[in-house]
């Protein structure tokens, strides 16, 4: 632990306002990995599959805002379920005055106009690494200028 503390602690001072905890449980209490929020913010992430009891706790115990996980899977898969991404968001919102940010599977402008109706943001990450993968050689970035471009005027 004293090693990925004094890490964050430096990051904090070199103007990190906030980090995406992937591999620690989101209810741990992050002071002991020197998070507090007083200085930075613990985004921890919801599943369709976490429990009421274990939302709570992630709730009491974050900072900046949830990152709620849209599938049931592994990022990148293709079926999001609207419905249960609405219904599992509003309960989220019942235990926290955290925004609340949906993620994972947000391919299409229509993916995002749906999940953006239901929640206070979204991220893209598969469909833009893809993207950056496909034209890294070639260093022709206009396709994913554009397609953010396309996804911000969607969700504005």
């Amino acid at each position: 632990f004293f090693f990925f503390s004094k890490a964050l602690k430096e990051s904090y001072f070199l103007g990190t306002d906030a980090v995406l905890f992937v591999d620690i449980s989101g209810e741990s209490y992050l002071v002991f990995f020197w998070i507090n929020k007083d200085n930075l913010a613990s985004i921890s992430l919801i599943a369709p599959t976490t429990s009421k009891d274990r939302i709570a706790k992630i709730c009491d115990s974050s900072s900046g805002f949830i990152y709620y996980v849209t599938l049931r899977g592994v990022t990148g898969s293709s079926h999001l379920d609207i419905n249960e991404a609405k219904k599992n968001i509003d309960y989220i919102s019942s235990q926290t005055s955290l925004p609340i940010f949906a993620g994972f599977g947000i391919k299409t402008t229509d993916d995002a106009v749906n999940l953006s109706k239901i929640s206070d943001g979204i991220v893209i990450g598969s469909s833009l690494v893809q993207m950056i993968h496909e034209q890294s050689e070639s260093r022709e970035y206009k396709k994913i200028y554009d397609y953010l471009i396309e996804m911000s005027e969607a969700i504005s």
